[in-house]
């Protein structure tokens, strides 16, 4: 069974790597190791995802394993699980993030970074979840943009206002 990873390249679904994620939300969630649930889940996702006609993608599957961590009652595990997910997904997107702020600090293609974004939340490239903190980032630091503006411009002695 192949999984598309969040490049588009194809692998191998390795099932450890649910029970190793798992283990891990579980030891920084609530801090009992359930190594038996984690393995059902493992198992439970191969099975799920080996009657799938389409090419399961880590989008789905990180889903997947979230709402069986819910189903077996480790809504902790679940937090953590989605948690340490968000942050994953940050890391691996720091640098492109770092050239979109640059570009929304300079006023420039604004509109052509939403449409890059929604581009990616259609293709599944970007999960809907951290898409809506990405918007909410967006707009907070078009307004930080905006103050800074108007702090440089006092500090010139001219009040440069920028209407939002």
């Amino acid at each position: 069974m192949k999984v598309i990873k969040r490049d588009g390249s194809t692998v191998e679904f390795n099932k450890s790597k649910i029970r190793d994620a798992i283990t891990k939300s579980m030891k920084n969630g609530s801090g009992i190791l359930l190594p038996d649930i984690a393995r059902l889940i493992a198992n439970d996702a191969e099975k799920y995802f080996a009657k799938e006609e389409d090419v399961a993608t880590i989008y789905k599957i990180e889903k997947y394993v979230y709402d069986r961590l819910v189903h077996y009652g480790q809504a902790e595990t679940a937090r953590a699980y989605e948690g340490y997910r968000a942050v994953q997904e940050f890391k691996r997107n720091t640098n492109t993030t770092d050239d979109s702020i640059l570009e929304l600090l300079s006023k420039k293609n604004e509109d052509e970074m939403k449409e890059k974004h929604i581009r990616r939340l259609a293709k599944g490239e970007c999960d809907p979840r951290s898409g809506m903190i990405y918007t909410d980032m967006v707009v907070d630091l078009e307004r930080i943009a905006d103050h800074a503006t108007n702090l440089v411009g006092d500090l010139d002695g001219e009040p440069k206002m920028i209407a939002n």
